[in-house]
């Protein structure tokens, strides 16, 4: 196949055109696909309209004052109670608060509509046990330092001190709103009838406003970037491999959340075993906050790898140190990448860039030191390919000089607090294309794509699928070839047990998590096929393996696992720190 780079920059100039129209129109709040109308209070002068949604119907109450229909701990209509501290009633039925997944304020001229929406009932049941938000009626909300809000704070009658970390809005109705100098907020920060007080160091990311009367102010973006302390931190960081040994990094980064200035990161340290320095400049800038549109760039000098899918850096690091394993292979790149970004949606982000590196190859060192390996040695850097490739491989990448251009893009709309809490999708897909004239070392295309979902079937249990595919146009080099086996892949197999330039894989996972526990027990399916050539995959043998496996709060993770293509073949241990998609 060939690529033509006429359409790709159309396309490229298509998007970007897109992604500017839509920063300049964009809503505050878009609303998910699993996520349904709960609940709406409508307030315009002393008029108050509550709303309750059942599925495509819908029940309004219009009260001329809510004080007149306000007692104690009850608002009232036509002598039947329509909200308490457990939440709204409508004809006998109730709508808790704790089934509210998100919360909006949307400002209509004087109008001030609160929205409050709930996870569709059919997607997920287990989100039904998972409180996330603190809502309140007459009673005073106190957020402490240290503590963390996974939701939203709301508050009727009754005021709201925070001094922790909200991950979401902050709303008062009829109360007023105080946040100390140590609070994170990373949603609105609005009061209905009351005041906000913010203290001089407070973090806010979104919007501060109050309103009632002539009570009403609007804090701009500046302003609030002046009031808060400004996010230098230090960076060190620490690596150890088979290539560079022992590597400590010190730098510095800064961090504006409010995307006025640009966030920079600055790091340099030494390689002890491969004797080289490692550097890295980067900045980046944002635009239109609620759907961003990023312009960065880098450059730097860096040991390198593509297996970052299969382990990450900080986790390799603990096996090399503990167990003489290195389950990544390395070259070293010198060079720079920029690119531009849209980012639609919270979980959805489109990236194109240029790559421009040289190449410079490195060998293990096998002997260095491991805390319980013994005699044990690290394998050689790209061991696992046959040693005539490996030769040829490791003599076309020295000192070779790389340009490409690199459009990609990622997926996931998983909860990071609790991964497997309810159902969701991940993914990612890369091209990256070499244009003619550009290269003398390389011509290739590469094409690498990765989905999973995971399907909750009710609070404990549910099915993780992921499937994956890599291509390739031209002949891919050693740094840039597909591995199957092992970890991420084929497990029970030999770790990167087979290479070439086309693959397919899927793995699935059955998950119970035993009741009142973080043990999760995993029963296990693994298949694949890769071959040497592009368009040969169909001739390739399909390989198999099955296994079971437990994992602890999703932080360290057991597998026992056995191939099928070989009747003699044994069981095979593997051991995972966290969750690596």
């Amino acid at each position: 196949m060939t690529i033509n780079k006429y359409p790709i920059i159309i396309i490229s100039l298509i998007l970007l055109s897109l992604n500017l129209q839509a920063a300049e129109n964009y809503k505050k709040f878009d609303l998910p696909l699993d996520l349904i109308n709960y609940m709406e209070i409508s307030l315009e002068g002393k008029t108050a309209v509550m709303t309750v949604f059942a599925g495509d119907s819908s029940q309004s109450f219009r009260m001329e004052s809510l004080e007149d229909n306000r007692s104690y701990h009850e608002i009232s209509y036509q002598g039947s109670v329509v909200l308490n501290n457990e939440g709204f009633m409508s004809s006998g039925a109730g709508y808790p608060f704790d089934l509210i997944d998100k919360t909006d304020v949307v400002f209509d001229n004087k109008k001030t509509r609160i929205l409050f929406y709930q996870k569709d009932p059919e997607s997920d049941v287990k989100f039904r046990s998972r409180k996330k938000n603190n809502i309140s009626i007459f009673n005073d909300i106190n957020i402490a330092g240290g503590d963390f809000i996974r939701g939203s704070v709301v508050s009727f009658w009754a005021d709201i001190v925070i001094n922790g970390e909200v991950n979401e809005d902050v709303i008062a109705v009829y109360g007023d709103i105080s946040v100390g100098q140590q609070a994170v907020i990373r949603g609105d920060v609005i009061s209905i009838d009351g005041k906000v007080d913010i203290a001089k160091g407070a973090t806010v990311y979104g919007r501060v406003q109050a309103s009632g009367g002539k009570k009403k102010f609007q804090f701009d973006r500046w302003t609030r970037w002046h009031n808060k302390e400004k996010d230098f931190s230090t960076i060190i960081r620490f690596y150890y491999d088979r290539v560079d040994g022992a590597t400590p990094l010190l730098g510095v980064q800064f961090t504006d959340e409010d995307s006025l200035l640009p966030n920079v990161e600055i790091y340099s340290g030494y390689a002890f075993s491969s004797e080289e320095w490692r550097y890295y400049v980067g900045l980046e800038q944002s635009f239109w906050l609620k759907h961003p549109i990023t312009l960065g760039g880098s450059f730097y000098r860096k040991l390198a790898t593509q297996d970052d899918w299969l382990m990450q850096r900080n986790d390799n690091t603990v096996f090399a140190l503990l167990a003489t394993e290195d389950y990544r292979d390395y070259y070293e790149a010198e060079g720079g990448y920029i690119f531009g970004r849209f980012t639609p949606l919270s979980y959805f982000n489109v990236e194109i860039g240029t790559l421009v590196e040289k190449y410079t190859w490195l060998d293990a060192h096998t002997d260095l030191w491991s805390m319980f390996g013994g005699s044990k040695a690290f394998g050689s850097n790209f061991g696992s390919v046959p040693a005539a490739e490996r030769a040829s491989g490791i003599e076309a990448l020295d000192g070779a000089e790389m340009a490409s251009i690199i459009l990609k893009s990622d997926l996931d709309n998983s909860d990071r607090e609790a991964r497997f809490g309810q159902s969701f999708w991940m993914g990612t897909a890369e091209l990256e294309w070499l244009p003619d004239g550009w290269n003398d070392d390389f011509d290739f295309t590469r094409y690498f794509v990765r989905a999973g979902r995971f399907q909750s079937l009710n609070e404990y249990s549910g099915f993780y699928i992921k499937a994956g595919y890599g291509g390739s146009d031209g002949l891919l080099p050693l740094h840039r070839r597909y591995f199957l086996g092992g970890l991420e892949t084929l497990l029970g197999y030999r770790h990167k047990e087979y290479s070439g330039q086309e693959f397919w894989l899927g793995n699935v996972e059955y998950r119970l998590t035993f009741p009142k526990t973080d043990i999760t027990g995993l029963l296990l399916y693994n298949a694949g096929q890769i071959s040497e050539e592009a368009g040969k995959l169909g001739d390739a043998e399909v390989k198999q393996s099955i296994g079971i496996g437990v994992s602890f709060e999703e932080s360290l993770r057991l597998d026992l696992s056995r191939r099928l293509d070989r009747s003699d073949s044994s069981f095979q241990i593997y051991v995972r720190l966290g969750i690596n998609f």
